[in-house]
């Protein structure tokens, strides 16, 4: 289904499925899909690495998943450079995936906060136009107390480290600006 959908619109660079988690049949992603249909797709930003197709010029031109990110970010640090290189990204919901998640979890999948901290910062110092930062931190802001509170699923200490070792990743991220177009940054929020 992926490659019809692909042959279909020339200027789809990904064509997504619609992931639900395997054991309780939940919703995961993608989120915010943006009007379309299953024939055109929905636009989204953010998918879900697990069930994609990708033109094979797309990853030449993009290239693939940074090794910055690691856990947190690194789907929508990848979708913003393909968004940004002309290409669309589509989900569709006559293709479905299942995403059975390990009983056990990775070890860094425990230290979640200190992942989406630190790598927010980086997100916001490579791509985010100035203008842009006091918007997404409002965002940021908001989601944080609600992660952190008592039916949250971040820890604050790991939270601080995250932004203390983003802070200390900006430097790296500064050289490498590029921020994104006012259309990206509209499909991001």
């Amino acid at each position: 289904k992926h490659i019809k959908k692909l042959e279909a619109n020339p200027n789809l660079g990904v064509s997504c499925a619609t992931t639900y988690e395997w054991r309780t049949k939940r919703y995961l992603a993608p989120n915010r899909a943006i009007k379309g249909d299953n024939k055109r797709g929905y636009k989204v930003t953010y998918f879900d690495g697990n069930g994609i197709c990708l033109r094979r010029e797309v990853f030449e031109k993009v290239g693939g998943y940074t090794q910055d990110y690691f856990i947190c970010l690194e789907e929508l640090e990848w979708a913003v450079r393909i968004l940004e290189s002309g290409y669309d990204i589509r989900c569709f919901t006559d293709i479905i995936v299942y995403n059975k998640k390990s009983e056990k979890g990775g070890s860094q999948r425990s230290k979640y906060g200190f992942f989406y901290c630190r790598n927010w910062v980086w997100f916001y110092t490579r791509y985010l136009p100035l203008r842009e930062i006091p918007k997404f931190l409002n965002l940021h802001i908001k989601s944080f107390f609600r992660e952190t509170g008592p039916k949250g699923s971040m820890k604050k200490t790991q939270c601080f480290e995250g932004i203390m070792a983003g802070i200390k990743g900006v430097p790296k991220f500064l050289r490498e600006r590029t921020p994104l177009s006012r259309n990206t940054v509209e499909r991001v929020k």
